[in-house]
């Protein structure tokens, strides 16, 4: 089991950190939001447990790391462009309420990518939970529940640190998914 709890906890940083981004610019991730990709995330790492192993020895683990990488990629490069242009329209004078409004739920595209890059990395994970004396159901729970605290800690995290760095969080956000698709390739 604490192996188990480990695997979660190893799964989940990426959560973490990305709830870290969410947070600082003030980007609110529902609830409905939250427990959807964590459900997606955890169902990815029991159906990988469950196939983990045929699978991968057809398809090759560096699959998953490129495509997670790819994923967290284009994420940082959204968000960077979402800052680029919040301050060009501040120095045009143009009204920023309908960007603010953009800005405080998650875009269902950048949903959809998260919930990609984040499950990738449990389909990869697969194998190694596949070998763990737990089952299914056992192996959905602690990825849920770990997946779930990591998500609500790095978005209240980031959102104290958006507060006193002004809000300036999307480029905050986009250097954090740089960061981690860097590490994804290493």
């Amino acid at each position: 089991m604490v192996e188990l709890l480990l695997l979660a906890a190893a799964l989940s940083a990426d959560n973490f950190a990305v709830s870290i981004g969410y947070g600082s610019s003030n980007t609110r991730i529902s609830p409905g939001m939250t427990a959807l990709l964590n459900l997606f995330c955890s169902a990815a790492l029991v159906a990988s447990a469950q196939f983990g192993k045929r699978f991968l020895q057809s398809a090759g683990p560096e699959w998953g790391t490129r495509v997670g990488a790819g994923c967290f990629f284009l994420m940082g490069t959204l968000k960077i462009f979402e800052e680029l242009r919040k301050r060009r329209r501040k120095k045009q004078g143009k009204p920023e309420a309908r960007l603010e409004h953009l800005e405080k739920q998650l875009h269902p595209l950048e949903f959809g990518l998260l919930a990609v890059s984040m499950s990738v990395d449990g389909i990869v994970s697969g194998v190694f939970a596949a070998d763990l004396p737990v089952t299914g159901g056992e192996i959905f729970f602690a990825s849920f529940a770990v997946g779930m605290a990591a998500m609500y800690a790095g978005t209240a995290i980031g959102k104290k640190t958006g507060q006193k760095n002004g809000g300036n969080g999307a480029l905050f956000g986009g250097i954090l998914f740089y960061l981690l698709a860097f590490l994804k390739l290493t």
